[in-house]
């Protein structure tokens, strides 16, 4: 899931709390946790969470989700920082023999 996708569910989250309708709301946050793949149970072992708890699960999926952007980020940037460092360290050698030549 895309950082734009993460910031549209926690906007859409917000809206859903902002519901006064507890029918209503129960039944867009359980739309919102399929769609994010959060628990949609208690952690008393109940099937159906209620809304607070339910809340704390989505919240849970994406900061998941979260955890897991950041880390094929960080992995990708690995990976482009050791071909910079390469390029640097031969251009550090190709520096050191024009220099020994010059002499």
């Amino acid at each position: 899931m895309r950082s734009r996708e993460m910031e549209q569910c926690q906007q859409k989250l917000v809206e859903i709390q902002a519901i006064s309708e507890s029918t209503g709301q129960e039944v867009q946050l359980s739309e919102l946790a399929r769609k994010l793949g959060a628990a949609r149970f208690s952690r008393r072992g109940a099937f159906n969470a209620a809304g607070p708890e339910l809340i704390d699960n989505i919240h849970d999926a994406l900061r998941t989700k979260s955890m897991i952007s950041m880390c094929k980020t960080a992995n990708r940037n690995l990976w482009i920082a050791f071909v910079a460092a390469i390029a640097a360290a031969l251009s550090a050698g190709a520096a050191w023999i024009a220099v020994y030549r010059g002499h």
